[in-house]
């Protein structure tokens, strides 16, 4: 039984549309990782920038301009693999929907819902029921979607040749139909055109009254090695489709173009006519359907770009196309709109490069550029000012557009794009190799000079600045410079930074304080179990009242403190003058804070028959029908937020959950929950630039978030706070032992972009492998830097048919080796390797001096491979290095080498066994070496592995092989003799490994083995030679299989619950991962409440979260948990909550809570 968990969410944007979905202000909506989806806003800022120079080809930064900063809004997880995003508009919707297309041939309209803040759907289309049934069926086939400019129609491309066309009824039809939409019309290639065959792209034409479609295709097939038989093989072509007579005219028809060409890109009105893409070539189709050769065609083939899946966005009424290649580089292509229509493609070198960019979108006088290897970014565009004015022309109409009634006016403005660097989306992705140190887990991101590595952690753990023994305080506030601290029968005043005991003006400091805060023109408010007293900043007594009775409990905000006696509340403005409340029995804990909004008003709580303001107000409003009957611990209004948009916020304690709730109009909207302590406490503090909540009790937690991210929960230290507040600029807290604790945050970590608070460092080149060496504390990164490869023979020559002075050569690696210092990405040495070969593992290993010796030393093992001409074997290099202290004025380190050895076959995997060897995965076969003498090592034992290793793992003498076609195996090795057998191996696996590690737990005595595929299955296998299927043990007995639908890079082991060991992952759009073994009375509290949730929960895009986790996996013995799903649990109302637990007894919530909490706290 296991739990797979998602750690952090996915951080590279895969698509982006804009559109309005509630207003005439444009929003933008993202999909990360092809599964997340985001809505954010724009909001304007001042920024301050450098002054570029004058000319109009470089970029101009103002000192002090406007700039526009994304507000994350909401989000969305889906339970499906999102291929396309698009926005359409229809008649009986006042705003734009979006539509979203999964894989396998799947689209969801969804239609934005203001009041609730969420997507609720419109209609589902699907068209993969007889997929399966194709002769040719291609499971990987990625759809593709395109939308008519009208809005009249959408086509969905799938399995090649295979389009699916759904029609919208225009305003004059609504009345006659009284429908949505059309009914769906499926076409194949032959319906368009007798020769369309091998659909390549298709899109809508821009300016057509009626829909009108692009298409490529190619009647026969080609590649590189049969271009002397077959090339200039593209045929373009333009139909005209009536979908109500389900017939298509075609228009034109262009053949013979270069058998490259793949992509369409329809231009709008301003410029007109299609943009056709190739591997380095750009075709430009007019509206009369005429080709040319452009002008500065000779000028523009010297630039060999590299066109393969570039990105391309025409920037709205101009005449400028942008193209962003994988390279990271972007091109404005400017056309010329006079007379016959040309362009000039000049290179932006001023503006940040954006690697690998997956999806471009324009939002107002902004462009958005999503990106897989470095951060997404939004710029901010405009022209270049000449005497104060910009070039403005018009635009003549061509005769084409004006018969299809396209055009009327249209003013397009020509000149210098200008682009300016307004906000990031930071990402953490892609993640490669990982390796862990501690509390500290390290992983290679980015790409190009984007490429370093990212330390993450877990848990927040703050910088100690003091600690102070002050006796034994129960409560402690913060006011200025000063910390009041509260005792049983009096307070105390201490004066930082040395905190003595101090008594300043008529502070009143007899009795046990309940409150303090400093509230407008720098007052103080002060509230103790027999008064109420103001204070200037002076401490000056400005007024006071005494209470005829002893008070409990107190609350100051902004404007108004109320007060709990025994049965009675009582609420006081800053002058001490009453003001009405509510009355009722007993209340046991009441708590509230600041002023939310004028239209909600102040909040207290204590029991059910205790409020004060707009409580009973929020219960009505928010869909909580038994909010009334569970114990309400606290109720907390106040600000979450960094400095430049801080949101109102509602947060709830009822029972062992937290709940936050955020006004929506004249409503709440739960936009977070997460399970506390029975002892936890929430309490507001500005802590550097950011307003946020700490939890309080056994497992505190801070709750964070910036103007671009949601709301993120962090672990806080290891030790239980009692109680907390910010004195200037540091945080003070009480711990178990009542010890006053002085302490602050690294301002350096990003705590808003992710789960888990991280660093990043550059290191200008990607990581291909990476490693801890622990007795030093330092990094090991290998990496490798793109080069121009010169297809050279052993003697220097050129190989017969190559062109040294081509513009496109092949690539090829630099692998570097490199010392890194982790806390500061300090380099101290950079080892290179030869030409053409790369860095694929590192590991660092202690082996014996000796058989006969006992001491042991670490060196740094590095495998790599000889990346070499096609017809020639594939051979890598057996490095080990070790480590030497440098003794200098600073304290450095260097990297002796300390042996070599060429080996037949790439050295994918490095793993180190007990006895003090080291195993090595090179090509088809495994090497085990040991230390021989003289820093020199010898093979002792090898073993056939027949197929290609992908990754090798090691735990003690156990070694697990994953390769590329025979899936897993498992070895036993040994040093006396030294050997290795095969003990066991998966017959049931048909599909090549990604990557693989083990799952261990010495309290349940058992071996687990997680693999994932590169198709995004995980799979455990459990080596149980007891176990009747496993023959004897010779066979790998699968335990469980989901589908995570993400490619997971490398993994790695570290500790999780007690002494287990649990692997972790990266993905490529930036997701940790991990299994863990659950025990059997989480797993049923678990496995209830999530199976019902997916049966009758409706999702986001009405997708079946349990088809989604088994999409492509075979029936095993038992299921695993996902937690994403049990978290979910968490937002519903609590009587939907009572309704799923009731299957597990009287006391089920509770279980299902308790499950929730250990395996939140215990990893």
């Amino acid at each position: 039984m296991h739990l797979y968990r998602e750690l952090t969410s996915p951080t590279v944007v895969t698509h982006s549309v804009t559109c309005n979905l509630s207003s005439e202000e444009e929003s933008l909506v993202v999909v990360r990782g092809n599964s997340l989806l985001q809505v954010y806003n724009l909001k304007p800022v001042e920024k301050v920038g450098a002054h570029g120079g004058d000319n109009l080809s470089e970029l101009t930064l103002e000192t002090v301009r406007i700039a526009s900063k994304l507000v994350f809004v909401a989000e969305f997880p889906m339970d499906g693999y999102v291929v396309s995003l698009q926005k359409f508009r229809r008649s009986d919707y006042p705003n734009d929907l979006i539509v979203v297309v999964f894989k396998y041939a799947k689209m969801v309209v969804l239609a934005w819902d203001s009041k609730t803040m969420a997507f609720e759907p419109v209609s589902m289309h699907y068209y993969e029921g007889d997929l399966p049934k194709e002769h040719f069926f291609n499971p990987e086939f990625q759809c593709k979607l395109s939308v008519d400019s009208s809005y009249h129609s959408m086509s969905l491309l799938y399995q090649h040749d295979r389009l699916a066309m759904l029609a919208f009824p225009v305003l004059s039809d609504v009345d006659v139909l009284e429908i949505p939409f059309l009914p769906s019309v499926l076409l194949n290639a032959v319906d368009l055109d007798v020769f369309c065959t091998n659909i390549v792209d298709m899109a809508y034409r821009h300016g057509y009254a009626e829909p009108t479609l692009s298409v490529l295709f190619t009647p026969k097939r080609t590649w590189t090695g049969t271009l002397g038989l077959e090339k200039d093989n593209v045929t373009y072509i333009v139909v005209s489709v009536d979908m109500q007579r389900r017939r298509s005219t075609l228009l034109s028809k262009i053949s013979n173009l270069p058998y490259d060409i793949c992509q369409i890109v329809p231009l709008e009105e301003s410029i007109g006519g299609t943009l056709l893409l190739g591997a380095n070539s750009i075709v430009l189709v007019d509206s009369l359907q005429k080709t040319g050769v452009n002008e500065y065609s000779s000028f523009e083939s010297e630039l060999s770009i590299d066109l393969n899946q570039a990105q391309i966005c025409q920037l709205p009424n101009t005449s400028h196309v942008l193209i962003a290649t994988q390279a990271g580089v972007l091109y404005d292509l400017e056309f010329s709109v006079y007379g016959k229509k040309k362009f000039k493609i000049t290179e932006l070198t001023d503006i940040d490069k954006c690697f690998q960019p997956t999806t471009m979108s324009c939002i107002g006088s902004n462009l958005f550029i999503g990106c897989q290897g470095s951060n997404a970014k939004l710029f901010s565009w405009s022209y270049a000012q000449i005497n104060g004015t910009s070039v403005v022309v018009n635009d003549p109409v061509d005769e084409i557009d004006e018969i299809y009634h396209a055009l009327e006016t249209n003013n397009v403005k020509e000149g210098k794009i200008l682009f300016c660097l307004d906000d990031e989306l930071a990402s953490t992705g892609p993640m490669g190799a990982l390796t862990s140190l501690g509390d500290t887990l390290t992983v290679a991101t980015g790409y190009g000079t984007s490429g370093g590595f990212t330390n993450l952690f877990k848990t927040v753990w703050p910088i100690h600045r003091d600690r102070l023994s002050l006796g034994r305080p129960h409560n402690i506030w913060g006011l200025g410079s000063y910390l009041l601290a509260s005792f049983a029968t009096e307070s105390r005043l201490f004066r930082g930074p040395d905190f003595d005991p101090v008594t300043v003006g008529d502070f009143d400091l007899r009795n046990p304080t309940l409150e303090a805060q400093l509230v407008k023109d720098n007052r103080i408010v002060h509230v103790h179990t027999r008064g109420i007293a103001t204070y200037d900043a002076q401490f000056t007594k400005l007024a006071h009242i005494e209470f005829d009775s002893e008070a409990v409990i107190a609350i100051a905000s902004s404007d108004v403190i109320v007060v709990q006696f025994e049965g009675l509340i009582r609420a006081y403005n800053h002058s001490l003058t009453e003001v009405s409340a509510s009355q009722g029995q007993d209340a046991i804990g009441a708590f509230g804070t600041q002023m939310m909004s004028s239209q909600a008003g102040h909040v207290m709580i204590g029991s059910s028959d205790y409020y004060f303001g707009s409580f009973a107000r929020f219960v009505s409003i928010c869909n909580e029908p038994v909010l009334s009957d569970e114990p309400v611990t606290q109720v907390v209004a106040a600000k979450l937020g960094d400095n430049i948009l801080a949101n109102n916020v509602l947060a709830i304690i009822i029972g062992d959950v937290l709940s936050i709730y955020q006004p929506s109009g004249d409503s709440f909207v739960k936009v977070f929950a997460t399970t506390v302590g029975g002892d936890a406490v929430v309490v507001p503090l500005n802590i550097s630039n950011y307003q946020v909540l700490f939890v309080t009790g056994r497992h505190p937690h801070i709750l964070m978030k910036s103007t671009a991210s949601p709301i993120r929960c962090h672990p806080f230290g290891h030790r239980r706070v009692v109680s907390i507040t910010t004195l200037d600029t540091d945080i003070v807290y009480t711990d178990s032992k009542y010890r006053v604790n002085v302490v602050s945050l690294d301002e350096a970590l990003d705590y808003t972009t992710s789960e888990w608070p991280h660093q990043k460092f550059t290191l200008g080149e990607p990581i291909s492998a990476l490693a801890f060496d622990r007795n030093t504390n330092l990094l090991l990164a290998g990496c490798n830097t793109p080069v121009s490869r010169e297809a050279l023979l052993d003697n220097g020559q050129p190989m017969e048919g190559t062109k040294p002075d081509a513009s496109f050569k092949g690539n090829t690696f630099q692998g570097r080796l490199k010392l890194v210092s982790p806390d500061t990405g300090y380099v101290y040495t950079d080892f290179e390797f030869s030409d053409n070969e790369a860095v694929v593992s590192i590991e660092v290993v202690t082996l014996q001096m000796g058989e006969l010796a006992d001491l042991r030393e670490d060196f740094v093992v590095v495998g790599t491979a000889l990346l070499l001409n096609e017809d020639e074997a594939s051979n890598g290099y057996f490095h080990m290095f070790a480590i030497k202290e440098v003794h200098s004025d600073m304290k450095g380190y260097r990297l002796e080498k300390v042996s070599e050895e060429l080996v037949r076959g790439a050295v994918t995997g490095i793993c180190e066994i007990e006895g003090g060897g080291v195993v090595a995965g090179q090509g088809q076969k495994i090497m085990m070496r040991r230390y021989r003498d003289v820093y020199s090592i010898e093979p002792v034992a090898f073993y056939d592995a027949a197929i290609h290793i992908e990754d090798l793992k090691s735990l003690r003498n156990l070694i697990a092989v994953g390769d590329a076609i025979q899936g897993v195996s498992l070895l036993s090795a040994g040093v006396e003799p030294y050997r290795m057998d095969l003990l066991a191996r998966d017959h049931d696996f048909d599909t090549k490994v990604g990557c693989l590690e083990f799952i261990s737990s010495e309290d349940r005595n058992d071996l687990h083995i997680a693999i994932v595929d590169i198709n995004g299955r995980l799979r455990i296998d459990q080596f149980d030679p007891d176990t009747p299927s496993s023959m004897g043990g010779s066979h790998l007995v699968t335990q469980s299989e989901i589908f995570i639908g993400r490619r997971v890079n490398a993994m790695t082991l570290v500790y999780g619950e007690g002494k287990s060991l649990v692997p972790i992952g990266g993905s490529t759009d930036g997701v940790l991962v991990t299994v863990e073994p659950l025990n059997e009375m989480d797993f049923k509290a678990l496995y209830v409440v999530t199976e019902q949730m997916a049966d009758k929960e409706q999702s986001i895009a009405c997708l079946n979260p349990r088809d989604y986790r088994t999409l492509g996996c075979k029936p095993s013995p038992q299921a695993v948990i996902d937690f994403r799903a049990a978290q979910n649990f968490l937002m519903l109302t609590r009587d939907r909550q009572l309704h799923y637990s009731r299957k597990l007894g009287q006391h089920g919530l509770i279980q299902v809570f308790d499950a929730i909490t250990r395996q939140s706290f215990d990893f």
